[in-house]
């Protein structure tokens, strides 16, 4: 896509959906001017046969290609293969006997029912409690997250669903009270709403590419590129927030993953959800930790990891909703847990989950919010 009609597309995607407040360093959804290209030397971009190392700079006016948009998952189907009919409990053996000393050494304080440590899982998740409103700000479409290794409460923004700045506030109060510590316009604009920012970094989808970029905030520079090579893109473009972000990152116990969509590997050609660990310094994938689950992005919906076991919640946009898919890769079984999950502002276009905290963090219709997640031992 030509700058000029990349331009043309987000004008029009203004008008379509006009904003209720810009964050500082924005103009509101795609009018943040042209992106930068990172100084030579910077950008690590995988070539064909290689995700994970780093390569020359893209040129400025490369051609750019329309991708789907949408919240911080991919969508949930009711289309489950393989399902079976007996609920087997999501236990995650490996996960609970070695837990991660990464986040055991973090701030002790938990603010989940249970009494286990931070960053060790317990076993079966049992409720969702919440939502707790903790801010109103900025469009209808957003994001907010927290690092879950870092020892500060800073909060970082994405305002929108396409973009190239991310807004920091140095705590919740801070954020509360509008004023923001700092602001990074990124190199390279980002798409949706499913990025995340994990030991001091900023990983995302770049805007109508099939590219994964890590930003880092400290030094504020593209540390490491990747293509997603098997990505079922969407060359037609929206012109409205479809409910799911094609490419979604997300954090726990275990680490970084990444979620997309596919063609399956059978011959079918039918679109499957991959979920697959991602190295957080490269972001390389291996096919021993990537798994094709029973999810369609025929049904919208938001999606999270907790202790290597996938959640999806069946709707975005109504207020009584419910997890009603869980994909375990510990055991490589899918169930149907059927735990309540209420969308308060019905508009739901974030859902991630801090390991930290044990929080989910949520953007719903403009209000910032979260839930307490509790296990069932």
């Amino acid at each position: 896509m030509a700058w000029a009609e990349e331009e043309a597309l987000v004008k029009e995607l203004e008008k379509a959906r006009p904003g209720k407040q810009a964050g500082p360093g924005e103009s509101g959804g795609g009018s943040q001017g042209r992106e930068e290209t990172p100084s030579q030397g910077h950008v690590g971009i995988a070539n064909e046969g290689d995700q994970g190392n780093r390569c020359p700079e893209v040129p400025a006016g490369e051609a750019r290609q329309t991708q789907g948009q949408g919240p911080s998952c991919l969508p949930l189907s009711c289309q489950l293969q393989g399902l079976d009919t007996i609920l087997t409990p999501l236990r995650g053996e490996q996960n609970r006997q070695n837990g991660l000393e990464q986040f055991g050494n973090e701030d002790q304080h938990n603010t989940s029912t249970t009494s286990s440590p931070p960053g060790r899982c317990k076993d079966t998740l049992s409720t969702i409690t919440g939502p707790t409103t903790q801010n109103t700000y900025g469009r209808n479409e957003g994001a907010w997250m927290k690092d879950p290794l870092a020892k500060d409460e800073r909060i970082y923004v994405t305002n929108y669903y396409y973009g190239n700045t991310l807004v920091e506030f140095r705590n919740l109060e801070n954020f509360k009270q509008g004023r923001w510590s700092n602001s990074y316009k990124l190199p390279y604009s980002w798409i949706g709403t499913g990025h995340v920012v994990y030991d001091g970094a900023f990983y995302y989808n770049r805007a109508f590419t099939r590219n994964i970029i890590k930003y880092d905030l400290k030094q504020r520079y593209v540390a490491a590129w990747a293509m997603l090579h098997d990505v079922a893109y969407e060359e037609a473009t929206p012109w409205r927030w479809q409910g799911h972000s094609d490419v979604d990152f997300a954090v726990d116990e275990n680490g970084l993953w990444l979620i997309y969509p596919a063609l399956d590997d059978e011959g079918f050609s039918q679109e499957v959800i991959v979920l697959s660990k991602l190295n957080a310094a490269d972001l390389s994938t291996q096919k021993e930790t990537t798994w094709r689950t029973g999810l369609r992005r025929n049904f919208y919906g938001n999606c999270f990891v907790i202790c290597g076991v996938l959640y999806a919640v069946d709707s975005y946009n109504q207020r009584n909703a419910n997890i009603s898919y869980a994909f375990d890769t510990h055991t490589n079984t899918q169930i149907v847990p059927r735990l309540l999950f209420e969308n308060e502002y019905s508009y739901t276009t974030q859902i991630d989950y801090n390991p930290k905290d044990r929080l989910l963090y949520a953007w719903d219709n403009g209000h910032q919010v979260t839930y307490h997640v509790i296990f069932a031992y």
